[in-house]
């Protein structure tokens, strides 16, 4: 009977022994990531699309959640003043080695979490993206500081820079984060990247990605404008003046009622 006891005792401890090694990283809230959809297909009907991120994370941390694409090289032109009334396009400014969008998200306002030296290391927000970029122009003596401000503010009014504080639902080691994509967001692949935050430090994080395409209308379209301009644009006028008979038929009977 005691030999029975010890058996059984042994037992129960080597089972709660591997119960704990199995279970270790949930307790510990390991972080994760869940994108849906992870792939937006773009067509006729296209207006971007409504993505959600949820996972889970060690209860007490903060979160931190970008999105952004690789570097890329954006050419601008630029406006200004002739003969002191009249505005015209006077040249060009290249932006290098900053992405095409950029979202950032949070369960707390950026600089409540890291400091930032930190925000630097990590390359995180914006101005660790101002830090990076380089551009070139045509303008003599431009003031840097005030293009870049300008590159920004463009990106944002095209809905393609964002940054929106306590936005991440978080409780109970589970987050939520709802995101409008933008339907100027081009084709390609995304970065999303999750980091878990705690005393000022990044303590974990994990990634996953966003593949926006077109669908093969729309491809075939794109293609078309790049490689045949000119028979794209007689299409584009054809199509056009298809429509306006289409239209004027409509009117016509709708009128003769």
């Amino acid at each position: 009977m005691g030999r029975k006891t010890r058996l059984s005792s042994g037992w129960i401890a080597i089972s709660v022994v591997a119960w704990l090694l199995l279970c270790a990283p949930t307790l510990a809230g390991a972080l994760t990531c869940r994108v849906q959809p992870d792939r937006v297909i773009i067509g006729i009907s296209y207006h971007g699309a409504r993505i959600t991120l949820d996972g889970e994370y060690s209860v007490g941390q903060d979160l931190i959640v970008e999105i952004l694409s690789p570097p890329e090289k954006t050419e601008l032109k630029y406006k200004g003043k002739v003969a002191g009334f009249l505005w015209m396009k006077l040249g060009s400014m290249t932006f290098e080695n900053l992405p095409s969008i950029y979202m950032l998200f949070s369960t707390r306002p950026l600089d409540a979490l890291l400091e930032p030296a930190v925000q630097a290391q990590q390359e995180i927000g914006y101005p660790a993206l101002k830090a990076k970029a380089v551009i070139h122009s045509q303008k003599k003596g431009f003031d840097r500081h005030r293009w870049i401000n300008e590159f920004f503010r463009f990106k944002e009014k095209e809905a393609l820079y964002v940054v929106r504080p306590e936005s991440i639902r978080a409780e109970k080691g589970h987050y939520h984060l709802d995101i409008d994509w933008p339907y100027q967001a081009p084709p390609g692949e995304y970065t999303v990247k999750v980091l878990a935050v705690e005393n000022g430090l990044v303590k974990d994080r994990t990634h996953h990605r966003i593949l926006v395409a077109d669908d093969g209308l729309i491809r075939d379209l794109s293609r078309l404008a790049r490689n045949r301009p000119a028979l794209y644009g007689l299409l584009a006028i054809v199509v056009a003046i298809a429509v306006g008979i289409g239209v004027g038929v409509v009117f016509k009977r709708a009128g003769g009622h």
